[in-house]
């Protein structure tokens, strides 16, 4: 993949970009142990899967959400890598792009966005990845991301409108939003290792065909 068979996603409301980076400076960024403010929390993203993961470029792809710092004068945009807000860690396979790893609270949407763009200018059948327990109720609403598993979904579903409830409800702080949903997430979790529809030991397979807009 290069950047003549896919447009980078540019977000002009909040001046970021999303730019493929190469297995160096992924690493160059991974030394400065600033991605563990964008991957960490009690429930994030392990540290040693992240490094593990990123071990494998250049096979991996990675998309970072960078700030445009100024504009030369051939019109391109500097990028400022030292304060990036987000990563993803991808694999384009022949028939849908895997996502590995995607990092940074607020910025999935950006990364998401740039993800299924390239899916469909690279014709890609699916977009996959294995979700940890937190963000699956989100992939599945917000994403459109549905389980590979027809039970699974049934038993999602049935929690949907609980889950929209919560995020409508103005006389909730942010943090009491999130606290619910992984309560709701959890009881998710449970069930479906009730039913033996658990993780597959990376997390939650989950898949979004086309359209992927």
């Amino acid at each position: 993949m290069n950047q003549a068979q896919w447009s980078p996603q540019r977000n002009n409301i909040n001046h970021m970009i999303v730019q493929e980076l190469s297995g160096v400076e992924l690493w160059s960024y991974l030394r400065t142990g600033a991605h563990k403010s964008l991957c960490g929390g009690e429930h994030g993203v392990i540290e040693s899967y992240v490094r593990n993961i990123a071990s494998r470029a250049p096979d991996a792809k990675l998309l970072a959400v960078v700030p445009r710092t100024h504009r030369l004068r051939s019109g391109k945009f500097t990028m400022n890598y030292e304060n990036m807000r987000g990563f993803a860690i991808i694999n384009v396979r022949p028939d849908h792009i895997y996502v590995d790893v995607i990092c940074g609270k607020g910025y999935g949407s950006i990364l998401f966005d740039s993800i299924f763009n390239m899916a469909h200018q690279l014709k890609k059948r699916s977009v996959e990845l294995s979700s940890i327990a937190l963000p699956m109720m989100r992939y599945y609403i917000r994403y459109g991301f549905r389980f590979n598993n027809r039970n699974a979904n049934i038993m999602a579903n049935s929690l949907v409108s609980q889950a929209t409830r919560i995020q409508s409800n103005k006389l909730l702080s942010n943090n009491q939003k999130e606290r619910q949903l992984l309560e709701l997430t959890d009881g998710l979790r449970v069930l479906l290792r009730k039913k033996r529809l658990g993780s597959n030991g990376n997390g939650y397979r989950m898949k979004k065909g086309p359209p992927f807009s």
